[in-house]
């Protein structure tokens, strides 16, 4: 309430200097006098046991879930108050950390890194100043790097040209797990290669694999635990630009997929590129395979006999799940679609997806146990053959409903004790059951 206060008394201040200075003060210039500085902000969460965090700065909220970036913001000059909070299983607000009068300053990039764990959070506020387009060339940009790694206490970092042989390359740089580094200067380019290795080693725990680095850029390259096929013996890498942020594939890690399938056939043989998964059981997932990434052809066969033969992409680095299910409407009568699955243990949350392979055009409702569907519009509205994507829920006692479109009749419901470190893909097939997945 402070706050507000603060900034209604400092607009009226100006309203009234502006209205008493026009055409009286020979000195006033308007295209100098009474111009608002500007900074910036952006929140990075590295995290790994966290929740979608949001972070109040000021007026301004921001989310940041894990090994993510919530992108750079501008504020004017000032001092702001921060806080980073997020709700727990009960729906109550917890504070992770918070302090008093950051200061914003004008050209000056001001990173949150949102470091340590929920129980022992380390929160870095580092002011790097933006470079204007004169200190730059075009075939350069400056980068930086922060680390928090719970298995490796200290990596040594390589920027080169692509294909450049690791054993011929030296570190630009080494970075403590909790630390960050001054900035560098690098050559952009097209292909460029960025890896990291444990330090003073060359066991390698990510690669970059061909890596573009725009010219005339100030670029964080944030280090954060991995949860993929590798676990701790990779890392994740999320890059935030004055354009952009995103996560960067490791090449270096490996892919790999699975089959589930909900068809009324029985002993399906399903193929993924040259990984065949031979006798499929309705209802019951194969084990993860090693399968290469990018374009894969997915065959799905009964008896030698080929009945569909589809494609899609396998990500580098991640966990899918090929679903086959019935499909009456279509000739043949079966249909694929490749989902991606995610595995991590989050306080008070659980990662979860939802899967419609059935035909129909359905609502889907993800309520609390004492939650009444009528007070609540749709998780989900009129959706058809299609997974959701993988999102992060609260635990506890739940309820799922599906109805048709229109609402006035459910199809199918099922309550559940969503666990912490568990996930759960949600799936409703052709025959109108409901049925679910978990993994840990």
């Amino acid at each position: 309430m402070l706050f507000w206060i603060r900034l209604r008394t400092v607009t009226a201040l100006l309203s009234v200097v502006i209205i008493t200075g026009c055409g009286s003060d020979p000195g006033f210039n308007e295209e100098t006098d009474f111009i608002l500085k500007e900074g910036s902000a952006q929140f990075i969460n590295l995290m790994p046991d966290s929740p979608e965090l949001t972070i109040i700065h000021g007026l301004t909220q921001s989310q940041a879930r894990h090994a993510e970036s919530s992108g750079i913001e501008l504020r004017y000059e000032d001092k702001y108050d921060w806080r980073i909070a997020y709700l727990d299983a009960d729906s109550r607000e917890v504070t992770v950390a918070r302090q008093d009068d950051q200061q914003i300053t004008e050209n000056m990039l001001s990173t949150f890194l949102i470091m340590g764990n929920l129980t022992q959070p380390n929160i870095l506020v580092v002011d790097v100043s933006v470079p204007t387009p004169d200190q730059l060339s075009d075939d350069s940009s400056e980068v930086w790097f922060g680390s928090n790694l719970s298995a490796t206490s200290m990596v040594d970092v390589y920027v080169t040209d692509f294909g450049l042989d690791l054993s011929e390359a030296s570190p630009l740089t080494s970075v403590d797990s909790g630390g960050y580094t001054n900035l560098f200067t690098v050559d952009a380019g097209d292909s460029r290669q960025l890896r990291i290795t444990v330090a003073g080693t060359k066991d390698l725990l990510f690669d970059s694999g061909i890596l573009q680095i725009p010219g005339q850029n100030l670029i964080l390259f944030a280090l954060a635990d991995n949860f993929g096929p590798n676990g701790s013996a990779h890392i994740k890498v999320v890059s935030s630009s004055l354009s952009n942020s995103e996560s960067i594939a490791d090449v270096s890690q490996e892919t790999k997929a699975r089959v589930a399938s909900f068809s009324d056939t029985e002993s399906l043989n399903v193929a993924i590129g040259s990984n065949s998964f031979d006798s499929i059981t309705r209802g019951s997932p194969t084990d993860y395979r090693t399968t290469p990434a990018g374009t894969q052809t997915f065959t799905v066969s009964l008896d030698g006999s080929t009945i569909i033969e589809d494609s899609g992409t396998l990500t580098t680095g991640e966990f899918h799940s090929l679903m086959v299910f019935d499909n009456p409407d279509t000739d043949p009568e079966l249909l694929t679609f490749i989902v991606a699955d995610r595995f991590r243990n989050i306080s008070d949350r659980v990662l979860f997806q939802f899967v419609n392979g059935s035909s129909q055009t359905i609502d889907f409702y993800a309520l609390r146990i004492d939650q009444s569907q009528e007070d609540f519009a749709p998780t989900y509205n009129d959706i058809q053959n299609v997974a959701t994507g993988v999102t992060e829920i609260l635990s506890g006692q739940a309820r799922f409903i599906i109805t048709n479109s229109s609402g006035s009749e459910t199809l199918a419901s099922t309550e559940l004790n969503l666990t912490e470190g568990t996930s759960y893909t949600v799936v409703f097939d052709s025959s109108g059951e409901l049925q679910v997945l978990q993994d840990q």
